[in-house]
């Protein structure tokens, strides 16, 4: 289970945020303003960080440069901030991505997955099942309703 920082000031954008993405499997860790932020990061295994940039205390961009001298997580930036300079800097800090307000927590979910699925986080499934057929890819087995085939590897992919 992968451990998700959700940076947010405003409660209900935090608490809908977490309540999404908690029915999504994630285990969550709130934190209202910057240095909250920053502390909980240092004292636990956090896997992926979405930080709002208009924070109390400390900005997301300055957590975001704080993370990056010591972590390589992800780390998707969430502001009402859309001009280029604001984008341009998260990127430069090594944002791996960026999303304006008002937003969908379906689409924010997706891309944390992407954003998992691509440092390596999030194991690719282990079965497949298509209809009545399963493919097993950690045993190359191939399930019919009738019968199960063992394949190689090169016959599976």
């Amino acid at each position: 289970m992968t451990t998700l920082l959700i940076v947010e000031d405003d409660r209900k954008t935090n608490d809908a945020i977490c309540e999404y993405l908690k029915s999504s499997g994630h285990k969550v860790i709130s934190a209202y303003d910057g240095g909250e932020a920053l502390q909980l990061f240092r004292e636990n295994g956090i896997d992926l960080v979405v930080p709002d940039i208009m924070l109390p205390h400390v900005s997301g961009l300055s957590i975001l440069h704080e993370i990056r001298r010591t972590s390589k997580a992800p780390v998707l930036m969430l502001t009402a901030l859309e001009d280029q300079y604001t984008q341009v800097r998260s990127f430069d800090e090594q944002a791996y991505d960026y999303t304006t307000k008002p937003f969908s927590v379906v689409l924010l979910g997706r891309r944390i997955t992407a954003l998992l699925r691509r440092s390596g986080q999030v194991p690719l499934p282990q079965t497949i099942t298509f209809g009545d057929v399963t493919v097993d890819f950690s045993g190359y087995l191939t399930a019919l309703p009738t019968a199960s085939v063992t394949r190689t590897k090169q016959m599976v992919l």
